[in-house]
């Protein structure tokens, strides 16, 4: 099972895992300027087609088979969630087109966080409030412990910068990690079924 992983935005994290293994993963970046006399929107346009024509590249060359993307979470910046949501538009809108869309899974943040047991420690917590009341310094945030839950997983070396991937191989690995759970309950299903004809 080829599953790619998706973390949408300007800076898009992608991965691409087959049985639980990186073929593939990094980010692609939009920033199309091609609209400088009109509104931003036109330029929205322009990259939501600049990623759906990459993302769907990456679905052809890897026969992907199901498609994980986080979903969105409400932003303070009204702008740069107009943005986001064009994004989004533009790959669900290049998939339907392919016939494609029995393979997206869209994914919450907190789901596939919890199913990997990322969240902060205690210690950590407790390091965060040092560092607000000026005790300590160097926060610790939840993109920390996804891009170390990476590199011990599956030894890369990614740095915070690299977050997006990070964060699109860990959505990609809770689609491996579902799809696993529910092959088990299929099977289970599938037995009982058999048992009663």
């Amino acid at each position: 099972m080829i599953i790619l992983g998706l973390d949408i935005s300007k800076h898009t994290g992608f991965a691409v895992l087959k049985d639980g293994e990186i073929l593939s993963s990094g980010t692609f970046d939009v920033n199309c300027k091609k609209y400088t006399n009109l509104v931003n929107e036109y330029n929205y346009i322009e990259e939501s087609i600049t990623l759906a024509n990459f993302v769907l590249k990456l679905i052809n060359d890897f026969a992907v088979d199901k498609i994980y993307i986080e979903q969105t979470n409400r932003g303070i910046n009204r702008h740069s969630q107009k943005e986001l949501e064009f994004l989004h538009y533009g790959i669900l809108k290049r998939i339907f087109d392919k016939s494609y869309p029995e393979k997206v899974n869209y994914v919450d943040t907190s789901a596939w966080r919890s199913l990997l047991k990322i969240r902060l420690s205690k210690e950590q917590k407790q390091h965060n409030k040092e560092v607000r009341s000026k005790k300590k310094r160097g926060k610790i945030t939840t993109k920390h412990l996804v891009v170390d839950w990476v590199n011990l997983t599956f030894k890369k070396e990614l740095i915070l910068k690299d977050n997006n991937e990070a964060d699109a191989i860990a959505i990609a690995y809770y689609g491996v990690s579902t799809l696993k759970d529910l092959k088990k309950v299929d099977n289970a299903e599938l037995s009982l079924q058999n048992a009663f004809n």
